[in-house]
């Protein structure tokens, strides 16, 4: 039997043109390596799944491929076989996080010294590299100012305000952007199709609200709904598997506030308990919810809505039965909610009191009005 590999590293880009969402890096990458002033030390920051490894692989790939230095390495020669599964020797990747101190900092100096054993330029990858203690950064000080002419020096990071600016001002530096919803609907449709994988538009749809703009999440999501579903896999398929529920349970409840229910806004909250969903979740969807009643009822635009056409206009009945400030200080109000999260209250409990705090808002906001 074929060894099984799974879908984030089967579909893991190989070239730039395969990195989505971060057009105005490859350009610019690109646009140098024609030049010949391609950077011999690059910082690459950006969100989870944003693609930062894998453009550094695909960098270290355009420096080694047979047929480079190139813009399209081949992926099939033994240098760009080895870089993309992680085996070359002479593409070094280090996970910050785990290698902090000084000692490897030092061990990577004294390797900087002796020229490539296999390939035509070595390459330093060093992943979550804000992690690497201020000893380590200050050891690696030197070789990121004037790398060896054969060595390439590239950092991701998710957290570049904890690097000195001392190492970050001597680094070309990329910032990675959230990808769009658009372009990981895209990415997920493309891969379901290639798999064979029967799923509802929607169920993609949720699959990339999950992800949350990382593209390493929503393939990892279509993949394990895969395995869930018997066939095609569904919106029911989705919130069963990942503790989350359909979008009109945030028109729902956000009704309830409106009409100011509080006794079936908490019969929806506690169903919502007994079936197992994750009122994490609902509390950012939620606050999602609120953001787009903002925008539809202060903006004049529906391109920023990642919403069907029915939801978009449940969503503008809704706004004209509120005010702008309500519908802030509401917004404000879930946020906090989110943020105390972490003193390991009651989801449940914070989401009722979140939901009677709202109807007391449009209450007092009913007595300004009156007076």
């Amino acid at each position: 039997m074929a060894q099984y590999k799974v879908l984030a590293r089967k579909y893991r880009p190989k070239t730039f043109e395969d990195l989505i969402g971060q057009e105005h890096i490859t350009i610019s990458l690109n646009n140098a390596f024609k030049m010949g002033q391609f950077p011999q030390t690059i910082l690459l920051n950006g969100r989870l799944g944003s693609g930062k490894t894998s453009a550094a692989r695909i960098i270290a790939a355009m420096l080694n491929c047979k047929e480079g230095p190139t813009l399209e390495p081949c992926g099939e020669c033994d240098a760009c076989k080895a870089i993309f599964e992680g085996a070359a020797t002479d593409v070094r990747e280090i996970d910050g996080a785990s290698n902090r101190g000084i000692d490897k900092t030092r061990e990577l100096k004294e390797e900087a010294r002796f020229a490539p054993m296999e390939m035509r330029k070595k390459i330093f990858i060093i992943d979550e590299v804000h992690m690497l203690t201020t000893e380590a950064f200050n050891s690696l000080l030197k070789l990121v100012e004037e790398p060896p002419s054969n060595l390439y020096i590239i950092m991701c990071t998710t957290d570049p305000e904890k690097m000195p600016e001392t190492v970050i001002s001597r680094c070309q530096r990329y910032n990675f952007k959230k990808i769009s919803h658009n372009a990981l609907l895209n990415l997920v449709k493309s891969i379901a199709k290639e798999e064979k994988i029967d799923c509802e538009e929607e169920a993609l749809s949720s699959i990339v609200r999950l992800a949350e703009g990382s593209a390493r999440n929503a393939i990892k999501s279509l993949e394990s709904a895969r395995n869930f579903s018997d066939g095609k896999v569904t919106v029911e398929d989705i919130n069963r598997l990942f503790g989350t529920t359909d979008r009109s349970i945030l028109f729902d409840l956000a009704d309830k506030i409106i009409e100011k229910n509080a006794t079936e806004g908490i019969i929806i909250i506690n169903d919502l308990v007994n079936k197992g969903v994750d009122l994490g979740h609902i509390l950012k969807d939620f606050s999602l919810h609120f953001r787009n009643l903002l925008i539809k009822k202060t903006c004049k635009t529906d391109a920023v809505f990642d919403l069907t056409e029915e939801q978009i206009k449940r969503l503008g009945v809704q706004a004209s039965k509120l005010g702008a400030t309500s519908i802030v200080e509401i917004f404000k109000l879930i946020e906090r909610t989110i943020n105390v999260q972490v003193y390991n209250i009651s989801v449940q409990h914070m989401l009722e009191s979140l939901f009677i705090e709202a109807i007391i808002i449009l209450y007092k906001k009913d007595k300004e009005d009156k007076t």
